[in-house]
């Protein structure tokens, strides 16, 4: 593409992507630099509308002549970034200009923790800009201070954060040997034999060999809620004891459980926290186990509204 001197003289907006290790005004004064040399200009205006950081890669707005005018209005657009981050490690600059000085076990996090931490941060939110940034402070950048070991007063500032999205999860996962053994230590708990983990899907169980299962898969996934909907249907006695004493083990104050049963006996397994009682879609009464203790005796009767 050929550009005429007089539009580069009269402005341009140049979509430049930034390098990494580049510093913006390095890629301003690259800019300056060929214009001038291939169109013989002695003085040409060239700045850029906005500050990435030496690590960043990325489009850089570029503009010349007349355009360098509008930099600021090009500074306050909106912007999208993507960022890749490491779970369990920290680095004084925050990115991967430092070496790490903190790992952490991340056992515990799942993408469920990692999406609601992402939530807290959209929204006006209070900013404070790492010391290895690219801001400045009393003409000069924040990297260039921590670099030379200096400090800074850093105050917050307010940000506004539209969306931010979780669009990969690359957590650590267990290797083949490592899964086979957990599915085999929580089959073990549920009375769920190796003969019955060499079948096929669905295929030739009985109702209560399938509840196990469920419990089974619920404890693998791990889940901070579960919604069980009669889970001791068609269950003999021994079937809804194992059941029952599966999901007491999966008990947790980090997992919600919502168990719905039309019998009590469920409940000598799994002891709730409350019991609400529900007719025709609204919870007509609530209270401890005791609760379920008295329909057990004396039925639904009572609760419902003969209007």
């Amino acid at each position: 593409m050929i550009i005429n001197k007089e539009l580069i003289v009269d402005g341009l907006i140049i979509p430049v992507f930034k390098p990494l290790n580049w510093t913006s005004f390095d890629v301003v004064k690259k800019i300056r630099y060929d214009i001038k040399k291939a169109y013989d200009i002695k003085k040409i205006k060239v700045g850029h509308a906005g500050t990435l950081d030496p690590l960043a890669t990325g489009l850089l707005l570029i503009c010349t002549g007349k355009k360098t005018k509008i930099i600021e209005t090009l500074q306050n657009l909106d912007k999208t970034y993507y960022a890749t981050f490491y779970i369990g490690k920290t680095t004084p600059s925050f990115d991967r200009e430092t070496e790490y000085d903190d790992i952490y076990p991340i056992d515990h996090i799942n993408q469920n923790l990692i999406i609601e931490a992402l939530n807290d941060f959209q929204g006006e939110i209070k900013q404070k800009p790492p010391i290895y940034s690219a801001l400045k402070i009393k003409g000069k950048r924040l990297y260039e201070i921590a670099r030379k070991g200096g400090l800074a007063e850093i105050k917050n500032r307010s940000i506004k954060i539209f969306e931010f999205k979780l669009l990969n999860n690359n957590l650590p996962e267990l290797d083949c040997i490592e899964i086979v053994k957990l599915i085999r230590e929580k089959a073990a708990n549920l009375e769920i034999s190796q003969d019955m983990l060499k079948r096929f899907v669905n295929v030739g169980f009985s109702g209560g060999e399938k509840k196990r299962f469920e419990i089974l898969q619920m404890s693998l996934l791990n889940p901070s809620i579960a919604i069980l909907d009669e889970t001791d249907s068609g269950l003999d006695v021994d079937a809804l004891r194992i059941v029952g004493n599966g999901v007491t083990e999966l008990k947790s104050k980090d997992r919600g459980m919502l168990v719905i049963t039309h019998y009590q006996r469920l409940l000598d397994h799994i002891i709730p926290d409350f019991v609400h009682i529900m007719v025709k879609g609204k919870i007509v009464e609530s209270g401890g186990p005791d609760l379920a203790k008295v329909v057990e005796e004396e039925g639904y009767k009572r609760f419902i509204n003969e209007d």
